[in-house]
């Protein structure tokens, strides 16, 4: 973006206020997001977000959006997205998931922003998603019912990924949301990221790194964390690691086991009837390639 001088002040006085155009990239968790928020951030015409999942237990949303808008170092002359990724924003509300309280609904947060938004959500095989969420709590030493996966509402719910779109598309419009695989930001991620900044109306951003970001592999016996996790001065300690470093810690207290997390026939059978008219709609509305999916419709 190039402005005149006396552009660039006006804009600033008119944008005292933080940012006017967002792109929240809503979930799904365990899908990709942040390897996809960490690509598209290199773009020079995004702003990053100053804190990490800005409405993922903290909620700044509910703290007012004067408090939302200020986490962004938002240079109208430079920038054309404020840009951050939340995966509670398609979390099923009223359900706690194992990490915190009842998840909320933002919709209506959102919505009191006069702001233009637009929304990114990157789904995956909802199977392989699922199981890579339960490995995810188990390896931050939360206790989680691994065996029976169909019977846990936080994570079916976050399967259902029409059903957590729905608010959004309903209340924004579904020409502001965009939806892309995991397996595409896999495969193609130069291409898959080229797609997103031609919805966002932008020029190609940066290559992407050869790196996947955040990922969660192996599943690990964390009765000795657990208990470390209970005396209150080594848990603030812990909070005080950088995030990147995190995970090296918890695998220095945690011995790797060799069972897998997975879904025996029965549960799986019952996770994808309840998720399966969910997938069609997401094929059909959402145009989403469910061919190499393990669920048929």
């Amino acid at each position: 973006m190039h402005q005149s001088e006396d552009g660039d002040m006006e804009n600033r006085l008119a944008n005292l206020g933080g940012p006017d155009k967002f792109a929240i990239i809503l979930g799904c968790a365990k899908s990709g997001t942040t390897s996809l928020y960490e690509y598209l951030v290199r773009h020079p015409e995004i702003c990053e977000c100053s804190t990490r999942e800005p409405n993922s237990s903290t909620y700044y949303l509910k703290e007012g959006k004067e408090r939302y808008k200020n986490l962004w170092d938002w240079d109208p002359s430079v920038h054309e997205y404020a840009m951050e990724k939340s995966n509670q924003y398609t979390y099923p509300t009223g359900v706690a998931p194992p990490s915190g309280p009842e998840v909320p609904s933002f919709v209506s947060d959102l919505k009191e922003i006069k702001a233009e938004f637009h929304f990114l959500y990157i789904v995956r095989d909802p199977i392989e998603r699922a199981k890579s969420h339960l490995k995810h709590y188990i390896v931050q030493g939360y206790d989680v019912q691994y065996r029976r996966p169909a019977d846990i509402p936080w994570l079916v719910g976050t399967s259902q990924y029409a059903k957590r779109l729905e608010p959004f598309a309903k209340t924004f419009g579904r020409e502001n949301i965009f939806v892309l695989t995991f397996e595409d930001l896999v495969g193609k991620p130069k291409k898959t990221v080229d797609q997103v900044c031609d919805f966002l109306g932008l020029p190609s951003a940066p290559d992407p790194p050869n790196k996947n970001y955040n990922p969660t592999d192996g599943v690990w016996n964390t009765s000795l964390w657990n208990k470390l996790r209970d005396i209150s001065l080594l848990r603030e300690g812990f909070r005080k690691i950088p995030i990147k470093f995190r995970s090296k810690v918890r695998r220095f207290f945690n011995s790797s086991i060799e069972e897998e997390v997975g879904f025996d026939r029965p549960q799986r059978e019952k996770f994808v009837d309840i998720i399966r008219e969910d997938v069609g709609i997401m094929r059909d509305k959402y145009d989403v390639d469910i061919s190499g999916w393990s669920v048929e419709v």
